[in-house]
């Protein structure tokens, strides 16, 4: 898919932040048997925003589905299909944002759009600037 304008996002205080990158994967792509649960999404969240670099990470923290098994120990807890990762620019600000969606972005989900709209970018952002 071929994106032939520049993807923005609004924030907090009007703020538009540009894609410079995206990365996409499959949520559970190193789910080798078994079923997701919530434990298991729990430890995938929880390292997101470790393993991302040097630039913060914010985490627009998905909803589970839950979907309970007859004689099962534990339900099945599914997060959306898609993780994606995308780095945005500000001006002189830098922030990698993950998100998770059904369906390959783009466009971004319109859920996460909305939470986005109350990210304050430049407080959470990297300034560029400061490591000159």
């Amino acid at each position: 898919m071929e994106v032939t304008h520049d993807v923005r996002i609004i924030c907090l205080g009007g703020i538009e932040a540009r894609l410079l990158e995206l990365e996409q994967h499959s949520t559970y792509r190193g789910l080798l048997d078994g079923a997701p649960n919530h434990d298991l999404n729990e430890r995938l969240l929880s390292g997101i925003t470790v393993t991302q670099g040097r630039v913060p990470t914010y985490l627009v923290r998905p909803a589970e589905t839950t979907i309970q098994r007859t004689g099962a120990e534990l339900p099945i807890a599914r997060l959306p299909e898609r993780q994606c990762t995308g780095l945005f620019e500000a001006g002189t600000h830098w922030l990698t944002i993950v998100w998770f969606q059904d369906g390959w972005a783009l466009p971004i989900d319109p859920a996460v759009l909305v939470e986005l709209r109350t990210l304050d970018f430049i407080a959470v952002g990297f300034d560029e600037m400061s490591t000159w």
